[in-house]
């Protein structure tokens, strides 16, 4: 096994939509990569795109993003509820799993 080097990086995987999942997936899809988002359920991955869209409109209306970089990102997000079809062809995979430690 060779060590991938930051160009062949393509697809990443995001497991858990919540808090950080979902930020951490807008981050990825802004800087230009294709992103599987993955969460237990339907309804939050929703919430979790949700979040995405309310963070964009935010960053945009404070100059953070373009209006073309906000645009640019649903389309680099992909949802889904299968683990296994979200890490099937993923280049990085990011846990990001709500832990309840007690």
């Amino acid at each position: 096994m060779s060590a991938i080097e930051a160009n062949d990086v393509k697809l990443i995987a995001v497991i858990g939509a919540g808090l950080i999942g979902h930020s951490v997936s807008m981050e990825f899809a802004l800087a230009g990569y294709d992103v599987n988002l993955n969460s237990r359920s339907d309804e939050s991955l929703q919430r979790g795109l949700s979040r995405i869209d309310s963070t964009l409109r935010g960053m945009m209306e404070i100059g953070i993003v373009t209006s073309e970089q906000a645009e640019s990102v649903p389309a680099r997000i992909h949802a889904s509820v299968d683990v296994r079809q979200t890490v099937q062809s993923a280049d990085v995979v990011i846990e990001n799993v709500y832990e309840d430690l007690d």
